[in-house]
């Protein structure tokens, strides 16, 4: 919502020369819709959200790809599960009023309809982007390509080893070894 996951997330992947992998243009695909407001629109948001975990599963084993997300992931713990599967979770952090602005007020993704409704959702969110992201990147200030910068996200890393268990090393030695990088940010 607003975070630029999307041109991030292809900018990163071209830095680091990994495949780039949009979730929601696999739901969309999955589905036979033309768009993601169309899911929400003809069959409901319940239906997206069990694409999403499909999609999530299917993308559990992938190696070498900067995938990016829509912001409901977060809400399913089986997805960030699927997703953290040998991979590494970046949280592109953003305020709300950042999130306004950059989002088209003509064509508002389908949960951002109602502004109020937005932000309350927003906030719902924020703790859990925080708690399952291995890295936070704050985006309001910074260029895409400050953000996307590789020295940048791995100075981003801990420093200190010892407050991780043996799977969350694994990851961290993932993200050196450049398997894989789940890009997440509050959109739907």
């Amino acid at each position: 919502m607003g975070g630029g996951k999307t041109s991030i997330a292809k900018l990163l992947a071209e830095k680091l020369q990994l495949q780039r992998i949009d979730m929601d243009e696999l739901i969309v695909k999955k589905s036979n819709r033309q768009s993601d407001r169309e899911i929400f629109t003809k069959d409901g948001e319940h239906v997206f959200r069990e694409l999403e975990i499909q999609v999530a599963k299917d993308l559990q084993d992938i190696a070498n790809a900067v995938i990016s997300t829509g912001g409901g992931v977060v809400m399913n713990k089986i997805i960030l599960d699927y997703l953290k599967t040998n991979g590494i979770v970046i949280f592109l952090q953003h305020s709300f009023a950042i999130a306004k602005k950059r989002l088209d007020p003509n064509n508002p993704p389908p949960l951002f309809r109602d502004e109020q409704k937005a932000k309350e959702l927003y906030n719902l969110r924020l703790p859990l982007y925080q708690y399952y992201a291995n890295i936070q990147i704050e985006t309001d200030k910074k260029t895409l390509g400050e953000v996307t910068d590789e020295e940048r996200v791995m100075k981003s890393l801990p420093r200190d080893m010892s407050e991780f268990s043996k799977e969350e090393i694994e990851v961290l030695k993932n993200l050196q070894r450049r398997k894989k990088m789940v890009v997440i940010e509050t959109k739907k």
